[in-house]
């Protein structure tokens, strides 16, 4: 429809402008949910890994983070590769994944994974600790850490300090993501106020605590969604603890955003 049809309608040239820029944004939002529906329900993800969706809803994971194609991305103890093989997905053949793998779990790992990587082509390992990680300055767009922040947050022998090494990785990760990349924090929850003794030991972690071991260490937040909030997880055991009841994938998680700046 032309500007002349619109004119015909009394609308000012103010207003066509606005509604083409509604148009054209809702357009980009509807192609994007086809995207991440696409890396989803590829048809090279393996049926176990596609069963545990339901628990984990990637697709509103990977639109609420905003990964995109021909982004390069990071994934920290990527284990066996679940979100690793969707981020390749989403990615593209134009964008890159590196799943960060540590030494001690490699030898383990390493016949699942690599064939993994060979198929999919767009994905290279690093192994060792990503405080060491080598990339380039301002490579990467997003870095991702999946239920793993709890091995993170705390030490017996750093107490309630956040670890060092942690503080490392947060560094790094500052210095290898671009200006405005995203830093991807998903995990098991504790109530807010819970000690990172107490909550270790539940494998899990308090969100607030999280927000200023982030925010403190350089990264600005940017939100969190409640995608995978589950009301009836009392957050103070074990999350193993909800399997036989709400089966697996059913803990309380945040799921928080940051920026580099």
């Amino acid at each position: 429809m032309g500007i002349a049809m619109f004119s015909k309608l009394g609308l000012t040239a103010a207003s066509v402008m606005l509604i083409s820029t509604v148009f054209l944004s809702t357009s980009s939002q509807v192609f994007a949910k086809a995207d991440y529906s696409a890396a989803v329900n590829h048809s090279d993800r393996p049926a176990e890994e596609l069963a545990r969706d339901k628990g984990r809803k990637p697709e509103e994971i990977l639109a609420f983070y905003g990964i995109k194609p021909g982004m390069k991305v990071m994934e920290l103890a990527a284990s066996t590769g679940y979100y690793t093989e969707i981020l390749s997905h989403a990615v593209g053949e134009n964008g890159h994944v590196t799943p960060q793998l540590y030494d001690a779990f490699w030898p383990r790992l390493k016949d699942t994974v690599e064939p993994r990587y060979q198929r999919l082509g767009n994905v290279t390992p690093y192994i060792g600790d990503p405080a060491d990680y080598d990339g380039a300055d301002d490579s990467l767009d997003a870095i991702f850490i999946v239920l793993i922040y709890h091995h993170m947050h705390y030490t017996e022998a750093e107490g309630e300090s956040l670890p060092a090494n942690t503080k490392k990785i947060l560094e790094n990760a500052r210095r290898v993501l671009k200006p405005g990349g995203t830093l991807a924090i998903i995990e098991h929850q504790a109530p807010d106020g819970t000690s990172r003794a107490d909550s270790a030991a539940w494998h899990r972690t308090p969100a607030d605590m999280t927000i200023s071991d982030v925010t403190g260490n350089g990264f600005e937040y940017v939100g969190r969604s409640d995608a995978l909030a589950n009301p009836e997880d009392s957050q103070t055991a074990h999350f193993r603890s909800l399997q036989e009841e709400f089966g697996r994938d059913s803990s309380q998680r945040y799921v928080l955003k940051f920026s580099n700046p």
